[in-house]
């Protein structure tokens, strides 16, 4: 018993140590961290922490909802939505149709879990969206794969995913979801406590793109503002060719395997619904 509380305790510390902020979505960049690759628009220093308010304010308080772009559900206006402060509607990139797209994503915690890519068809810059306009079109690789999963020492994550076929769009938003799998919840089927199981911290990102749109212009990258490193990470000017060199250049697989219980799972569970509380 006491190497299963020792165990459980470390989970605990765990969490309540790496508290903020996880990952950003950088190519097509998105509209938080656009500013890291010279475009002009309001820098955000924690656009690695678009994670819906937390833990606690979104599965608590607003009920599993979150912002499209990883904002507070609750907020008005949202952050990274129109009328919010990072929002400028600058199209940071152009596709042709159905084209095959580089995506990636620079992790500054990795939490394991997976990701999702989504685009929602538009043509009015300053349209609020919902996420059911996201739903229509969940993104896929050659292969098929629509969702990929995260293991441990990934950092700077690149995917191709084709563009659905027939979607033009003069507006068009890129979702990036980040569904960690590092915190004990119930798994719903099993009703067993396991690390992966249940609701987990998500982190969101959106990027402005145009497809098919022959007349409409990307923004311009401003040459007065600076490019900014992240801490730890590659020069961002490097992040084109990061892309065909990152820790991913193909995914595992669409199939999550389900997360391992034990014997103590309901002890920590019930622990980590504790320190979520307490600390989210």
């Amino acid at each position: 018993m006491p190497r299963y509380v020792y165990i459980c305790v470390s989970l605990l510390i765990t969490m309540v140590t790496v508290v903020k902020g996880h990952g950003r979505l950088m190519e097509p960049p998105s509209r938080s961290s656009m500013w890291r690759r010279g475009f002009n628009s309001p820098p955000n220093y924690d656009d690695n922490a678009l994670y819906c308010g937390g833990f606690n304010t979104q599965w608590s308080r607003n009920g599993g909802k979150c912002g499209v772009c990883g904002d507070n559900f609750a907020d008005n206006p949202r952050p990274n939505e129109p009328r919010g402060k990072f929002y400028t509607g600058i199209i940071v990139r152009k596709y042709d149709v159905g084209q095959l797209i580089d995506v990636a994503v620079h992790l500054t915690a990795n939490h394991k879990g997976w990701f999702e890519f989504r685009l929602c068809k538009n043509d009015a810059v300053n349209k609020t969206l919902e996420q059911a306009c996201f739903d229509q079109h969940l993104l896929q690789d050659n292969r098929g794969v629509k969702r990929f999963e995260i293991s441990m020492g990934m950092e700077n994550i690149k995917y191709s995913l084709k563009l659905p076929a027939g979607v033009t769009c003069r507006a068009c938003v890129l979702q990036w979801r980040y569904n960690t799998g590092n915190s004990w919840g119930v798994d719903p089927v099993t009703q067993k406590g396991c690390i992966g199981c249940g609701p987990q911290e998500q982190f969101y990102g959106c990027s402005d793109i145009a497809i098919g749109a022959s007349d409409v212009t990307t923004g311009q990258v401003s040459p007065n503002v600076p490019v900014v490193v992240p801490e730890g990470d590659v020069d961002d000017r490097k992040w084109q060719d990061l892309v065909g060199k990152s820790d991913c250049v193909c995914p595992q697989t669409s199939q999550t395997s389900r997360p391992q219980s034990g014997p103590l799972a309901p002890i920590c569970f019930v622990l980590t619904l504790f320190i979520r509380l307490l600390f989210f």
